[in-house]
Order: C-alpha cells, then sequence, then structure tokens
C-alpha cells in the first residue's frame, strides 16, 4: 500500500521515516543526503545506528557535517533527597525527553546536567538536578529537589521531588515542570510529581520523588518497587514512600551498553530502566524504602543512611532523617544516533 504523503511538505519535515528535501523535491528515508557527525565521549555502530553518547558533566560539541534525521535520548540530572527530622522527601528523576529532528552541518553544544547536591545541614531541601541540553534541539530540565526544610516540595523538576512529613502534618509532592514537554516526543511533562508525606501518630514518613515512568509514592505506601503499569497501594508499612518507576529503555540501552563504559541505566531481570525517583525517609522506625527502578536512590531511617541516586540515570536521591546526610542525584546522559 502506498503512503500517503503530506501535502506541500516544507524542508525537512519527517513522515513515518522519510525526510522531505525541498532541493529535489523528493522523500528519502532516514534524512537529506550524506550524515557524518563527531563527539561524545563513546561511539559506535549497533543494529543499524551509530551512537553518540554523552557521560561526562558539563558541555561538549557534537559537529554534524550533512543533513539528516537524527534520534535523541536526553535526560536531566535527578534532584537530591530532603533531609528532616521527621522524614525527607526522596528526589525526583531527571526530566527524559525521547525525540527525533533533522540535524544540519554546524556545532551543537550538548550539555550533560549533574545531579542534585544533598544538603549537609538538618531540615533542608534537596538540590535540583541540573538540565540535560542539546542546543537549539531539546531541553530536559533537572528533577525537583526532596523536601527537607519545608513540608511541601517545590515544583518545577523534571519529575517533582517528595513531600516532607512533619511532626503535626503533612507536606504535598513536587509537580513536574508542565512548560517543558516531550516525553517520547508525545508532548506531556518530561515526568512525574512526587509522593506526599504522611504524618503518622508513631511514624513520619517521606514521599518518593518521581520517576519519569510513574509518579512517587505516598509516605507509608509499600517499600518495594512497583511492577510497570501497576500502583503500589498501602501495605501499613512504616517507611517512606517508594520512589517513581523510571522508563524501560530496552531498544537504546542494549545497543549502548555494547559500546559505552560504565554502563547507562539500570538492568532489571534482563530489562533496561532508566529515570527512577528516589525514595522517601522514614523517622521513628528501620523499614527501608526503595528507590525506583532506573537508579533511585534508596529513603532513610533511624539506623540507615539513605543512597544517593545512579549516575548516567538521571535518578533521584534517597530522602533522610536528620541522622544522615540526603542522597544526592544522579548524573544525566545525552544519547544522538542515526541511521547507517
Amino acid at each position: 500500500m502506498a503512503l500517503d504523503f503530506p501535502d506541500s511538505p516544507s524542508n525537512g519535515d519527517y513522515y513515518n521515516g522519510f525526510v522531505y528535501n525541498s532541493t529535489t523535491g523528493t522523500w528519502k528515508i532516514g534524512g537529506l543526503g550524506t550524515l557524518d557527525l563527531t563527539g561524545g565521549d563513546f561511539t559506535g555502530t549497533q543494529s543499524g545506528y551509530k551512537y553518540h553518547i554523552f557521560t561526562t558533566v558539563g558541555s561538549a560539541d557534537l559537529t554534524v557535517s550533512g543533513q539528516g534525521l537524527c534520534e535523541y535520548l536526553v535526560i536531566a540530572g535527578g534532584g537530591a533527597g530532603g533531609r528532616a527530622s521527621f522524614g525527607g522527601g526522596g528526589g525526583g528523576a531527571g526530566g527524559l525527553v525521547v525525540g527525533s529532528k533533522v540535524f544540519s552541518t554546524g556545532i551543537y553544544s550538548v550539555t550533560v546536567g549533574a545531579g542534585g547536591a544533598s544538603g549537609t545541614a538538618n531540615n533542608t531541601d534537596g538540590d535540583f538536578g541540573s538540565d540535560s541540553i542539546i542546543a537549539g534541539v531539546v531541553t530536559a530540565k533537572g528533577g525537583g529537589g526532596g523536601a527537607g526544610g519545608q513540608n511541601n516540595a517545590v515544583a518545577g523538576g523534571g519529575s517533582g521531588g517528595g513531600g516532607r512529613s512533619a511532626d503535626t502534618n503533612s507536606g504535598s509532592g513536587g509537580a513536574p515542570n508542565s512548560a517543558y514537554s516531550g516525553v517520547f516526543g508525545y508532548g506531556g511533562p518530561q515526568g512525574h510529581r512526587g509522593g506526599d508525606g504522611e504524618f503518622g501518630t508513631n511514624y513520619d514518613r517521606g514521599g518518593g520523588g518521581g520517576g519519569a515512568g510513574s509518579p512517587g509514592n505516598v509516605g507509608g505506601d509499600s517499600p518495594w518497587r512497583a511492577v510497570p503499569g501497576e500502583y503500589w497501594v498501602d501495605g501499613g508499612n512504616d517507611d517512606g514512600g517508594g520512589g517513581g518507576i523510571g522508563v524501560k529503555l530496552n531498544d537504546w540501552l542494549v545497543d549502548v551498553n555494547a559500546i559505552a563504559a560504565p554502563t547507562i541505566g539500570d538492568l532489571q531481570t534482563d530489562v533496561w530502566y532508566i529515570a527512577g525517583g528516589g525514595a522517601g525517609a522514614v523517622a521513628g522506625a528501620t523499614n527501608t524504602a526503595q528507590g525506583g527502578y532506573g537508579g533511585g536512590g534508596n529513603g532513610g531511617h533511624d539506623n540507615s543512611a539513605p543512597t544517593a541516586g545512579t549516575d548516567l540515570c538521571g535518578a533521584g536521591g534517597g530522602g533522610s532523617t536528620d541522622n544522615d546526610e540526603a542522597g544526592a542525584g544522579g548524573s544525566g546522559v545525552v544519547i544522538v544516533r542515526y541511521v547507517v
């Protein structure tokens, strides 16, 4: 069956795997002509794609010769967990964007965002992660910090941080930044909101940070990671909220990890996840809330420190009580690929 190409296309328009070249007046599979890219910490060819992988925090150049369609996976740095006497919230995952665009001859500045730093003082919010950027193409927003110095997590991250549990009330999880859209190129925020903190008679439980694949969980919800597509339910556990789950990206990460080192993403039962949220902390109990698949840090409790979000995952760090420093967020990653 013939493809029904759009009428009156403009140069570079993309349709069903084809790109329009206004000079020749034709649609071409994959690009507009010869395409060659240089740059990245790791490069290699897998499954018919050439990959350029940026893993070092900071800015570097991607040099393009020619013109053609490229796909990109951009993940910002994850937010740090909050530190609070009564249970800090987990950090939100960095924003995740997958999309495609015609790249033309020139130099594109690529920035890999750092994870948010954890506060060393008690009752402090976690820092937001830093943005990851392909200049002129896409910006992924850094993950939101978990609440610690105030009850409610600050809104505006790629995924929101978890809310704090205070001595007499509960705080709200942070909302993701709705001004920056494009998860999988379909619009909508780049992540999910954090879970609310939960005040209890005997225990105070911070909320989990949001992940790219699901919201963070309310303080006191099950400490075990969710199965993708399912939500945690309250099992009466005295722990912080579990971190939101990341996104399954086998189609990218199997190939990427045949090229790059160290490992990018979080392997769970033969499935690669990325951009998981950090878990919240609990005061007055000793159950550990689990970070979301995709490298999310575990929450702390009275006898255990939280863990940091995993680097190169954009993962959120675990929240803490006043006994320990909160978990830092994990760094992001930028990957560009094109058909060869």
